[in-house]
């Protein structure tokens, strides 16, 4: 499967070590990882000084949607993490009314 687009130059980082690598995805999902890039994709990003990370997980935000939007609310939170590296939020139960499950 030849992939859209190609992070190259880039230094990973996992949960045991930062080394160089390509980065490569199709459909906006990674569907490999690999030292050299022997197909050349559409396109082809160079990260060169720059360290490539997993997304981030905010275990405890407050999004105050319901409720109390004039502070925050659910869509310039999340728009904020995202532009932060954060991938996934779980939002604290601040809310009101308040939300129950």
């Amino acid at each position: 499967m030849k992939p859209d687009v190609a992070i190259i130059n880039g230094l990973l980082v996992d949960s045991k070590s930062i080394y160089p690598a390509v980065l490569l995805i199709r459909d906006g999902k990674i569907v490999g990882i690999t030292q050299s890039l022997e197909n050349t994709p559409q396109e082809v990003i160079d990260a060169n000084g720059l360290y490539l990370l997993p997304g981030a997980i905010d275990g405890h935000v407050h999004m105050m949607d319901p409720g109390h939007t004039d502070r925050e609310d659910f869509t310039t939170g999340t728009r904020a993490a995202a532009r932060g590296g954060v991938t996934t939020v779980i939002d604290h139960h601040r809310t009101d009314p308040l939300c129950l499950v």
